[in-house]
């Protein structure tokens, strides 16, 4: 069962492809339900859930903002906006 709508599953399957790049998708390219992602209905704020996905998707494509707006959909300003919005930084 898919938790999203149509839209979601493509997204989804989308950024599973970059994040394989080019090679098999293995689950942890899957960006299914983890202790990492709220499900829905977790209780927590559309802010903080946010917060979580962006974390997630930067981890994923190694910090390489163009990779990760695009994964976002979303133009790499707006991403560099959010991370200073919710203090996402790399740990070194």
């Amino acid at each position: 069962d898919w938790p999203g709508n149509v839209r979601e599953l493509q997204n989804a399957m989308e950024r599973a492809v970059l994040v394989s790049q080019g090679g098999e998708i293995g689950p942890e390219a899957l960006p299914f339900y983890s202790g990492n992602t709220p499900p829905p209905g977790s209780g927590k704020s559309l802010a903080e859930a946010e917060s979580v996905h962006i974390h997630k998707v930067l981890q994923e494509s190694e910090w390489n903002i163009s990779r990760a707006a695009r994964l976002l959909q979303i133009d790499r300003v707006t991403l560099y906006n959010k991370m200073k919005r919710y203090a996402l930084r790399r740990d070194r």
